[in-house]
């Protein structure tokens, strides 16, 4: 990723990206080979690295909604005006978001404009918490902590 180095994994990471399911890592291969780049993050990531089991995998991607949408049949628009839709594959369903840069959040919780970007590092900056700015590429096996 532009702007920022991946280190490499701790060996609890390594052991579970080693043991995704089958399904995920088609959805990882599908977007890749359309050129774009995804990655884990957030709750999966931070709790991985403090080695425990994640319930639930977030990806972040340089693939816009409507290719995502276009890509894989079964897909949800869960929020599409903010990046998100939910790909669903096999017994596999993730919530896939565009890397982003987000506006205020005048109530809290929703960002007021969301401007879809390329930059894993800017996506990274807007995240809420320090421990959830973090990102794993399953395939080069990389951990990217600004």
């Amino acid at each position: 990723a532009k702007g920022i180095e991946a280190k490499p994994l701790p060996a609890s990471a390594e052991a579970w990206v080693g043991r995704l399911p089958q399904d995920l890592l088609h959805i990882i291969d599908t977007m890749e080979a359309q050129g774009h780049s995804i990655w884990l993050v957030g709750g999966c990531v931070r709790d991985v690295v403090s080695e425990k089991v994640p319930w639930e995998i977030d990806l972040a991607t340089t693939m816009r909604p409507p290719q995502m949408m276009d890509l894989f049949p079964r897909a949800l628009d869960t929020g599409s005006q903010y990046g998100t839709i939910t790909v669903r594959h096999g017994g596999v369903s993730v919530e896939c978001t565009t890397l982003r840069a987000d506006g205020g959040y005048t109530d809290g919780r929703r960002p007021d404009n969301v401007t879809f970007g390329d930059s894993l590092l800017e996506d990274l900056a807007r995240r809420d918490f320090t421990f959830n700015a973090m990102a794993i590429d399953v395939r080069a096996r990389g951990l990217y902590d600004p």
